[in-house]
C-alpha cells in the first residue's frame, strides 16, 4: 500500500504509494511540533524533495479521533485512490488511544488553522474523505 521513505527528519515521516510513488504522498507529523511544521511547510517539503509544485488548497489534512498524528496527503488527479485504503493506512499509524472506529476528520490543508498550542488546530469546513478524493 504505502512505503516509508528513508528520509530522516525529527519532525515528520514521508510515505509514498507503492503503485503511484510520485503521485500519492503522505507527510506524517512525528510530534506536536512536527504536526505544526508540516501544516506550515507541506508545499515546501514536496517541492524540495520531489520537485512538486502545489498549494494548501490542493493538499488534504487528515486526523483520527483522539490522539493522532497530523497527516497531509498529496494526490494528483490522474489517479484514483480508494478512500478505504487511505483510511486504513492512516488509522494503522495512529496510537492505540485513538478512536479508530470513528471516521477521520478531513479537510483541505487551507482550511486548517493552527493555534498557539503546538499540535492543536481549528478546522474550517470538514469534508468526507471520499468527497475530497473524488474532487481531485
Amino acid at each position: 500500500m504505502f512505503t516509508q521513505l528513508q528520509f530522516c527528519s525529527s519532525l515528520y515521516k514521508i510515505f509514498t504509494h507503492n503503485t503511484f510513488p510520485t503521485k500519492c504522498i503522505f507527510l506524517v507529523g512525528k510530534n506536536q511540533i512536527g504536526n505544526d511544521y508540516i501544516i506550515t511547510n507541506a508545499s515546501k517539503i514536496l517541492n524540495e524533495l520531489f520537485g512538486i509544485t502545489t498549494t494548501p488548497t490542493k493538499l488534504f489534512w487528515l486526523h483520527a479521533n483522539g490522539p493522532s498524528p497530523h497527516f497531509i496527503l498529496y494526490c494528483v488527479n490522474d489517479i484514483k485512490i480508494n478512500s478505504s485504503e487511505i483510511e486504513i493506512f492512516t488509522k494503522n499509524l495512529c496510537p492505540a488511544k485513538a478512536n479508530k472506529s470513528l471516521p477521520l476528520d478531513t479537510c483541505y490543508l487551507s482550511d486548517v488553522m493552527k493555534t498557539n498550542t503546538p499540535g492543536l488546530v481549528f478546522l474550517g469546513k470538514k469534508y468526507k474523505l471520499n468527497d475530497l478524493l473524488n474532487n481531485l
